[in-house]
């Protein structure tokens, strides 16, 4: 078992509750994280059927999990992989903390990714948690960044 811990931040202009809205529907993050979310769906208010795509070293390809979720608004998102079987130790979270942001407008966009999985202990990971976390971060920023520039051109 490997834990993998990582941890990224972005601003975006757009205000702290639609960053809770596009980051709490998770069955949208194929609409801009098509790479790494390319399936996602609601099963109960409360859990969702993920796929995602990504390699560690050789071991890639699509993973199909479900995962809870738990929402504290305004400014807190938790994604945690659900067991597949009751004797299944790996483990997963995303979690998405929002706050203001630096100059006092926008949004600041923090994710923490965890995991514990059984990826042997000779395949090397350096630096790709890290950099999944700092996309998914990018990816929500530009993201609602759009979203807001929509609304804004968008006559009143």
């Amino acid at each position: 078992m490997k834990d993998l811990l990582a941890t990224a931040a972005a601003e975006t202009c757009a205000s702290r509750e639609a960053a809770f809205a596009l980051l709490g529907d998770v069955e949208g993050y194929p609409s801009w994280y098509p790479d790494h979310v390319p399936f996602a769906q609601r099963l109960e208010p409360e859990r969702v059927k993920l796929t995602l795509r990504g390699s560690i070293g050789p071991i890639g390809g699509e993973f199909k999990i479900h995962v809870s979720e738990t929402r504290e608004p305004p400014a807190r998102i938790e994604l945690r992989r659900l067991p597949k079987t009751p004797d299944d130790n790996e483990d997963m979270s995303v979690v998405w903390l929002l706050s203001d942001g630096e100059d006092g407008t926008g949004t600041r966009l923090e994710v923490e990714l965890r995991a514990r999985l059984a990826i042997p202990a000779f395949v090397p990971v350096g630096d790709i948690p890290r950099r999944f976390a700092r996309e998914f971060v990018q990816a929500a920023a530009r993201a609602l960044d759009v979203r807001s520039a929509k609304a804004g051109s968008e006559p009143r």
